[in-house]
């Protein structure tokens, strides 16, 4: 019965159609952009009530996840699951826990639309870093313009 499973087990493994791969020892990134991008992780001005931002659930103190049952979102709703780990999400081969997102690009936009997590709409999240002291300059040198996008 052993050796039946344990051939099971490997006809599995090669029919996968995502091999798993040891993430590189170094990936080639945009400084300034890595930074930019840091700033925004950290900062609650992307959330309605100005009060949760990306690391409020995706603590870098508890493995780049939330150590609380459910997460906490603007105006301290309660949300139905908890944020999972941000730590090499960008080796994911799809994004949050049902895999409804095929990248991080199309992930990003998900928590911060999210009445519960951060209630923002994409003139609302503009507008901030468009006024904002900090970011407009930022994005102008990093970008090339003056236009900011949610993008």
């Amino acid at each position: 019965m052993r050796k039946i499973l344990m051939l099971a087990w490997l006809v599995l493994l090669l029919a996968a159609k995502e091999p798993i791969e040891p993430l590189p020892r170094y990936i080639d990134f945009d400084k300034p952009l890595a930074d930019l991008g840091k700033m925004l992780f950290f900062d609650p001005i992307l959330s309605r009530d100005k009060t949760v931002s990306c690391a409020s659930c995706h603590s870098f103190e508890h493995g780049g996840a939330d150590n609380r049952t459910f997460s906490i979102g603007v105006a301290g709703r309660k949300g139905r699951m908890n944020a999972p780990t941000v730590f090499n999400a960008r080796f994911n081969f799809v994004q949050f826990y049902n895999g409804r997102a095929k990248d991080l690009k199309s992930q990003a936009l998900g928590p911060l639309h999210n009445p519960v997590e951060m209630d923002m709409d994409d003139s609302l999240i503009v507008s901030r870093l468009q006024r904002s002291e900090l970011y407009a300059p930022l994005f102008r040198k990093l970008f090339g313009t003056s236009t900011i996008t949610v993008d």
